[in-house]
């Protein structure tokens, strides 16, 4: 049992070290005009990280595609998102547990779009 915390506290070490030299190597090479007009599919956006990431992407106008598995919530974050600026925000009703709901996510051709 210890033999395990030891390996998995020195992989924890190695990606806490990785990710610093990621977010150090990145820090000046990002443009936030890179992402201007950009298509961003953002899963579990209804609430918490998804729902930021959403913001975020939008105050630098990216197109979104937002997908969750509550409507309500998903039209009131779709709505923020055009505040903010996103070129376009629309969404999709998806439970992504299982594989084949990915599936038909991936098969999906007409996606709701809110209309002020």
């Amino acid at each position: 049992m210890a033999g395990v915390l030891k390996v998995a506290a020195f992989f924890g070490i190695c990606t806490a070290f990785a990710a610093v030299l990621i977010a150090w190597y990145l820090k000046g090479n990002f443009v936030p005009e890179s992402v201007r007009g950009k298509k961003v599919v953002i899963c579990g956006a209804s609430t918490g990280i998804g729902e930021e990431l959403a913001y975020q992407y939008a105050k630098l106008g990216a197109q979104l595609l937002l997908v969750a598995r509550r409507e309500e919530t998903l039209k009131k974050v779709v709505a923020r998102c055009e505040e903010l600026g996103a070129q376009t925000a629309n969404y999709v009703v998806a439970d992504l547990s299982s594989l084949d709901a990915a599936k038909n996510l991936a098969a999906v051709r007409t996606v709701v779009q809110i209309t002020k």
